[in-house]
């Protein structure tokens, strides 16, 4: 990608994890909604990030 940009779809992330399936759950706290990732930088100079991506295995099992 020439631009550096990459494209997201943002009309899913309201239902990804959390206690009840659903983007409108009874939560009453951010916690309750599933995971929270904060804004990390994977990529630095054109090579990823390696404890990032240690990061994102360990979240999803790989």
């Amino acid at each position: 990608m020439a631009n550096g940009f990459f494209p997201a779809v943002r009309e899913h992330w309201g239902d990804v994890g959390g206690a009840v399936p659903g983007s409108m759950g009874d939560s009453s706290e951010i916690y309750q909604e599933g995971i929270r990732i904060p804004p990390l930088k994977n990529f630095g100079t054109w090579k990823i990030n390696q404890a990032v991506w240690k990061f994102f295995c360990l979240i999803w099992g790989s």
